[in-house]
């Protein structure tokens, strides 16, 4: 979820992905922080992900108990070759639940009253290199490998080339009624998940303070508290 404050600029808000780092200048107000970091909204936002994205590559025996906690999703982002999608309306999921998120930020914004939060709603271009309200966090070294980001790939998302090369290549595509004529919500929805979406999240987190275990969707309740705090804003951690 990619949004911005409609406020003036450089007061600071709502970062790309739908968690709450804080921007340079006035911190996002702390009832969304709050709110966004409750354990059930995070624990919420992670099984939508990891059920949804993962299906076909779980284990049969994982599925079953999958399926028996009502779990299983109707439509999984990739198929059964481990391809997206692009059929199955698995983007019109994407689309409405990212809705959704922003729908209840909106809901405590408007509870809250601040003059310079209103509410939030999607950029009508990203952010380009060198923006002064939304500066790209330097890519880090992890020694450990443990997320799975080799330093070249965050280090290529994090270019000024990316931008020029993709971001703006997307940009384009995704406003121009030629193409959005020719493809189905379900699809159109896919194609920006794995692409401006997802490039968003990494382009502009920052190094995690800390990691969590990554365990299966039934061991929930592995996952410590100090995930749920809202000091933790890895914004690569669905």
């Amino acid at each position: 979820m990619s949004v911005s404050p409609i406020a003036p600029r450089h007061t600071g808000g709502h970062p790309p992905g739908g968690h709450t780092e804080p921007r340079v200048g006035r911190p996002f107000p702390k009832e969304v922080i709050e709110m966004m970091a409750r354990r059930e909204h995070r624990m919420h936002h992670w099984l939508w992900h990891e059920v949804r994205n993962n299906w076909y590559q779980y284990l049969r025996d994982v599925q079953h108990k999958i399926e028996d906690l009502g779990w299983r999703p109707p439509r999984p982002l990739f198929d059964e070759a481990l391809g997206p999608d692009l059929c199955n309306n698995a983007g019109e999921d994407f689309l409405y639940m990212h809705r959704q998120m922003i729908a209840e930020v909106n809901a405590v914004l408007a509870q809250v009253g601040d003059p310079n939060y209103p509410r939030v709603q999607g950029w009508i271009t990203p952010p380009p290199p060198g923006d002064p309200d939304y500066p790209v966090p330097p890519a880090w070294f992890d020694p450990t490998g443990q997320g799975g980001l080799p330093f070249a790939a965050l280090e290529r998302v994090k270019s000024d080339v990316f931008y020029q090369k993709r971001f703006q290549f997307w940009q384009r595509a995704f406003t121009d009624p030629t193409v959005l004529r020719g493809v189905t919500l379900g699809a159109f929805g896919v194609m920006i998940e794995l692409t401006i979406h997802n490039a968003m999240h990494l382009r502009w987190a920052a190094a995690p303070a800390s990691s969590r275990p990554d365990p299966q969707p039934t061991e929930g309740e592995t996952i410590g508290k100090e995930s749920h705090d809202p000091l933790y804003e890895y914004l690569w951690d669905t």
